[in-house]
């Protein structure tokens, strides 16, 4: 990767001098100071990769991984959600400032067996492990990637990190789904499978606009609180408890209302607006 990452770089200044860019080329001052931010930006990317292989080293020396395992097991035999909790705390902590397959290599030796071993499918173990891996990656106080957006964008890193969970609050909840309902992983029967993609793809349709405070148009508490509810009553499992299915199907009705109540007054208002 290093290597391609400098041959590119190269690459690009020699096409900027050949071809241009609208009309304009590089200079040897503009190429010192592409360097020199690079340098500066990179500073910060490898100081939080140095502190996660210290977490790694430190792992692979004392043992930890297995005294984890026996210690998530015996936690996790009354307490399936307490378990995924834990769990997804621990998988974010190992994740800090990896890629992707060395994330999912760490957190599927350390993470995913206990939760095989308690009777969670083996796919949605591993994909639940996987997920809460990756969104390290946006996660307080280690989070790589919204730090890296933050310095291109000139923004604030911490407050870049705590939007970036905001808009992704999905990748949180999903993956406790995949547990709960292997039938969203196409663990199934074919209606299973598709009644629960469509209830999902609501819910995390209509969460998302309650987190975003905006349909058609800005919404107030009161409606943004209504959207959540129905959001959560969309996300909830058809098998986690007794009545859960009709559950959700209230509030397939209540996010039916409310997508149909904003669309009419966003209607009425635009229709007073031009009249004025």
């Amino acid at each position: 990767p290093e290597e391609a990452a400098l041959w590119a770089a190269v690459t690009v200044i020699l096409v900027n001098w050949v071809f241009g860019y609208k009309g304009l080329r590089m200079t040897p001052t503009e190429i010192y100071h592409a360097v020199r931010d690079t340098g500066v930006t990179g500073v910060d990317i490898v100081v939080i990769g140095a502190m996660a292989g210290f977490i790694i080293g430190v792992v692979e020396t004392t043992g930890l991984g297995n005294g984890l395992t026996i210690v998530l097991i015996q936690f996790g035999e009354d307490n399936l959600y307490g378990l995924l909790a834990i769990t997804a705390v621990v998988c974010i902590i190992l994740g800090m400032g990896m890629p992707t397959t060395a994330i999912y290599l760490l957190v599927a030796l350390l993470a995913a067996p206990p939760l095989i071993k308690l009777g969670v499918n083996p796919i949605a173990a591993h994909m639940f492990v996987l997920y809460f891996g990756i969104v390290s990656l946006i996660t307080p106080p280690v989070a790589v990637a919204a730090f890296v957006a933050a310095n291109l964008a000139g923004a604030k890193p911490m407050e870049t990190a705590f939007t970036a969970v905001r808009i992704g609050w999905t990748a949180l909840v999903v993956p406790v789904i995949f547990v709960t309902t292997p039938a969203l992983i196409m663990q199934g029967e074919v209606i299973d499978i598709v009644l629960a993609f469509a209830s999902c793809a609501a819910g995390v349709w209509i969460g998302t606009v309650a987190f975003m405070g905006y349909f058609s148009r800005p919404m107030g508490a009161v409606v943004r609180i209504a959207f959540v509810l129905a959001a959560t009553a969309l996300l909830i499992p058809a098998n986690a408890f007794p009545g859960a299915g009709w559950l959700e199907i209230g509030g397939a009705c209540l996010a039916a209302l409310l997508v149909v109540t904003e669309t009419r007054g966003s209607r009425i208002s635009n229709t007073a607006q031009v009249k004025t």
